[in-house]
């Protein structure tokens, strides 16, 4: 998987969900791990990197960019490993930016279908639970 606009389907264990979904409300953590940081972190680190934006906005983050220094700040931030993160800050302008998203609300497909967010399933499944919108592919999981 390459480019913008490829999507990937990611499970997670069932026991890992209060985790998952409190990275997700997590600011700086998702300022990190978005489509932001890994651009940020590609032009300045030069690194290979995988950002998420949810599915409803692919291109979130072209539609308010970053001056120079604060992506090459996010950069070094979506560098740190995850210890190194937790001591760490970004500014307010990285935080308060509308260029990632952040909170379970802004990944649901749908407000009826609080478990099924864009960046994949949560739990095993069966191909049947399977859902299509246009040409990304959600899938949806059980309780």
């Amino acid at each position: 998987m390459s480019g913008r606009g490829n999507w990937a389907i990611l499970g997670l264990a069932k026991d890992s969900l209060e985790t998952f979904q409190s990275s997700l409300e997590h600011r700086p953590l998702m300022a990190a791990v978005s489509q932001l940081g890994a651009s940020a972190s590609t032009r300045h680190i030069k690194v290979y990197a995988v950002g998420i934006n949810p599915f409803s906005l692919p291109r979130l983050d072209d539609q308010h960019a970053l001056d120079v220094e604060s992506e090459q700040e996010l950069a070094r931030y979506a560098a740190f490993e995850p210890e190194a993160r937790a001591n760490a800050t970004l500014p307010d302008d990285i935080l308060n930016s509308e260029s990632y998203a952040f909170g379970a609300s802004h990944f649901e497909l749908h407000d009826t279908l609080p478990l099924v967010w864009s960046l994949g399933c949560l739990e095993p499944m069966e191909r049947s639970k399977r859902c299509r919108l246009g040409q990304r592919t959600a899938f949806v999981c059980g309780r």
